[in-house]
């Protein structure tokens, strides 16, 4: 080939190195060389898919309209198509004097007298032709046909490089859209540790706007705002974090880190698994991280466990106020950055008896300002109101407005200031509906929130701490009687402690067995197969386009026999009407939710067994379609976790109402006998000091007479609330009526009308003494909190169903919208109630608005 035709083609490969388009190709690479062959005219010729004829793809030298319309019939009809059958280049240089093909209009109209086409090569059939034309020339020369087909295979080149291009751009984007609704946080790191890939849940996980935010950031600005620590709560050292290890070559790093942002505080848990892309040299070029968020589980086990060692604590004293402190020290690891503890002495002042911060320089100045400035009793708000009410106080966000009234004086002002306050809470320490004292917690240093997990657990901590003051209380009243009494009261408190110790172990043991099972659930056979739930890419119409592997494992079924399958194949036939249903819904408006919020999610096996699913929806768009992420988990463990619980709670009742009557027992049938024996003894000295007429010694004698019989009197009303006498041999019926009277003379401010069925021995003797139970707190609550005129109680048995009915003209309260509420704003009793009515499956209606009474109403089917 002459030098002229090889410089020419030196030029026109390195123009293929730099275009990305058939139209740049020709524009650049071939118009410069046409005069080299004297042509008039450039065209591609793209063959249809169907290989019936050939479109005028792109082209030099045409007029107007003709480059993308003009169409060539694919046959020895046509020179490309003869080019194509013959497999060679093919050279006509006098169209009028061909008899071998037919001249297109398109080569008429243009005057095309000499043309020479080449095959354009293609990786599983040809592209198509390539050609150039002339008006009016001598005849292409062989050479010039050896330089045309060059050019068309470098043409091969470039198409085939922009198809593989479209094809992996097609490939990367469905993958990154699939990814972005997957519920974990997914990255590929670079060798370098720089980010190649992350999906929104990483960037939200690490505290980031979106993915390309965290993309464009270096791996130690990502962790600027990050602290890593271990389980034991040490320093995670960065370089031995599972990516990075997965970067010097490990296949399967794997760990469990605690986090926390810098800036607000916050934390949480992650498992952090990471795994090595290698290169075609067996090279580390890529490393892949799942986090997978477990803070709920975490928080869960160090709620657990710090109330366990609550328990425990309270557990080991019978001086209350020591143990109080201690709690007190206790919460400022786990719920606060400082702590007060409030109690009400037997003179009902209050005190302060301990109060607690992380740093403990800042103690006095605490202690200082309290008594620089003590509560004011007066004041509508604060501790006072608490121990008033009986009901909790949030102060959700605590800013510089909310100071400023709190301050009685600008010195005030600046001394809360200092404190750094941030958000708080005042809990009432409350038992057998008699305030004891209260609990104050704030955040201030740290700059963290109280969320729903934090009042929980306050409220189970005071709780507890109520029921340990009021059991010391209780125990030091009695051993003033009887020490024998005091000793068995102590065995049983020791034991029913143990009991609980015990329970709460067992709970903890089995939550770790249930974080261990979630742990071993993840695969690493590709991202996609990663996730430890199964998942389904569904279409709109709920046919499964796609499943992991997991999902053969939950339902049974091999991928082939469920792939191009309704969705609707893995429900239980009751659901799969409502669900096409739900799932019109859901394609008209989708988003990313849990399904079927607040209902029971059942899947069906291939077996035919039915189990229950929690199920979270994420609509993905992947070119024009939409398609749903189905993240389907099973939840049969965490049921039977949940009915275990509630059994455990009702044995818990059940262990307190038995307590009850032992004491009640023991105080009947021996303290009380015994103080009438002294009484009997007393009468006796009384009679013979009448007749030596010994007058001072007789005065002391009746003196101490009456008050022994007081404390008869004060221990019978003790034994009558633990255990009713009239409940077992005559029935909830007179047990009430009995119980009424009492109260009657006790309040005499009160109209009280009853509306009672004779029950008999009918009824069960637990159910019995649930429902006395709940009257009895009812009307209690009715005396201290609804300020009532007249008080209704009605009790009706048939054989259908029981009902029993409180109502009252009192002041009434805004019912909440959630149970959690009347927690938060302090109607312990309430929830106490509910507990009960749960344990001996009734159904509880509370109907209360602000000065219209209140209205109570629990009914079990019989």
């Amino acid at each position: 080939m002459p030098n002229v035709y090889q410089k020419a083609l030196v030029e026109i490969s390195r123009q293929v190195l730099y275009s990305t388009h058939l139209d740049q190709l020709v524009e650049e690479a071939i118009a410069p060389w046409m005069s080299l062959l004297r042509a008039d005219y450039c065209g591609v010729w793209e063959l249809a898919p169907n290989q019936s004829h050939f479109l005028l793809k792109a082209g030099l030298g045409w007029q107007p309209g003709y480059v993308g319309q003009t169409q060539l019939e694919a046959s020895s009809a046509s020179q490309a198509g003869l080019t194509l059958l013959e497999r060679q280049t093919l050279i006509i240089n006098d169209m009028e004097a061909e008899q071998r093909v037919k001249i297109p209009a398109l080569l008429r109209e243009h005057g095309v007298l000499n043309a020479m086409t080449a095959i354009i090569p293609g990786r599983q059939h040809p592209y198509g032709v390539l050609g150039v034309y002339a008006r009016n020339r001598d005849s292409f020369a062989p050479v010039e046909a050896n330089f045309l087909q060059n050019i068309a295979n470098l043409f091969a080149v470039v198409i085939d490089r922009q198809q593989v291009e479209d094809d992996l751009r097609a490939s990367t984007n469905q993958l990154a859209v699939i990814l972005g609704g997957i519920a974990e946080g997914i990255t590929v790191q670079r060798r370098d540790g720089s980010l190649l890939f992350a999906n929104p849940i990483a960037a939200q996980l690490v505290g980031l706007p979106d993915e390309q935010t965290m993309i464009a950031l270096a791996p130690e600005k990502i962790m600027e705002n990050i602290e890593i620590f271990d389980e034991e709560g040490q320093i995670f050292p960065i370089q031995n974090l599972p990516g990075r290890r997965a970067l010097r070559g490990e296949e399967k790093a794997s760990e469990l880190v605690r986090f926390q942002f810098k800036n607000t505080g916050q934390e949480g848990w992650w498992i952090i698994r990471s795994a090595p892309i290698f290169n075609a040299n067996k090279q580390v070029q890529f490393a892949v991280n799942i986090f997978h968020p477990i803070t709920d589980i975490k928080q869960a086990e160090e709620d657990q466990r710090f109330l366990a060692e609550a328990s425990d604590m309270l557990a080991r004293s019978m001086d209350y106020e020591a143990v109080l402190a201690n709690i007190a020290q206790m919460a400022v690891k786990n719920l606060a950055d400082w702590c007060a503890v409030h109690l009400i002495d037997q003179d009902q002042q209050v005190q302060q008896l301990e109060v607690a911060h992380k740093d403990p320089a800042k103690v006095a100045l605490t202690r200082a300002l309290q008594e620089k400035y003590p509560p004011d009793p007066k004041e509508a708000g604060g501790i006072y109101r608490v121990l008033r009410s009986g009901e909790a106080a949030y102060y959700a966000d605590i800013n510089d407005a909310s100071l400023q009234k709190l301050a009685r004086n600008p010195e005030h002002l600046e001394a809360l200031r200092s404190l750094g306050l941030r958000s708080g809470l005042i809990l009432p320490l409350i038992a057998r509906g008699q305030t004891l004292g209260a609990l104050t917690l704030a955040w201030a240093e740290s700059g963290r929130r109280y969320g729903e997990r934090e009042v929980n657990l306050g409220l189970e901590l005071t709780r507890r701490a109520s029921l340990a003051v009021d059991n010391v209380r209780l125990y030091q009243e009695a051993s003033a009687l009887n020490a024998e009494l005091e000793a068995k009261v102590a065995r049983r408190t020791a034991q029913l402690e143990q009991s609980i110790r015990q329970l709460t172990a067992e709970i903890s043991e089995k939550q770790q067995a249930q974080s261990e099972l979630q742990k071993t659930k993840a695969m690493f056979s590709d991202l996609f197969e990663l996730s430890p739930d199964a998942l389904f890419l569904t279409n709109e119409h709920g046919i499964i386009e796609r499943i992991n592997t997991q999902a053969e494992i939950l339902f049974g079924y091999k991928k082939v026999r469920l792939l191009g399958k309704p969705i609707d194949k893995l429900l239980p036939q009751l659901f799969q009407e409502g669900h096409a249903l739900h799932r019109a819904s859901y394609q008209r408006q989708p988003e990313r939710r849990a399904m079927g919020a607040n209902l029971d999610l059942y899947a069906l096996h291939k077996s035919g067994r039915q189990f229950p699913v929690d199920v979270l929806l994420s609509p993905i768009k992947i070119e024009d379609q939409w398609l749903v992420i189905s993240a389907v988990r099973d939840i049969t463990a965490q049921k039977n976790i949940q009915a275990e619980l509630a059994e455990v709670q009702h044995r818990l009742i059940d262990n307190q109402e038995a307590d009850r009557l032992l004491l009640a027992q023991e105080l009947h049938d021996g303290v009380v006998q015994e103080l009438f024996s002294v009484n009997f003894q007393l009468a006796e000295i009384e009679s013979v000091l009448a007749e030596r007429e010994e007058q001072d010694l007789h005065k002391k004698v009746s003196e101490a007479s009456q008050m022994n019989q007081k404390v008869i009197q004060s221990l019978r009303i003790i034994s009558r609330d633990l255990r009713p006498p009239a409940l077992a041999p005559f029935g909830l019926e007179q047990a009430i009526y009995s119980h009424v009277e009492h109260f009657q003379e006790i309040h005499p401010e009160l109209q009280i009308e009853t509306d009672l069925t004779q029950d008999g021995q009918l009824l069960d003797e637990r159910l019995r003494l649930v429902l006395f139970r709940i009257y009895q707190h009812a009307i209690s609550n009715v005396a201290r909190h609804a300020q009532a005129k007249r008080l209704w109680v009605r009790f009706d048995v048939n054989e259908h169903q029981i009902v029993l009915e409180i109502k009252d003209d009192g002041v009434g309260f805004a019912m909440p919208g959630h149970w959690l509420e009347l927690a938060r704003q302090g109607h312990f009793g309430l929830v106490g109630t509910r507990e009960r009515v749960q344990a001996i499956g009734g159904q509880l209606t509370i109907l209360s608005q602000p000065g219209e009474g209140t209205q109570l109403r629990v009914v079990v089917q019989r």
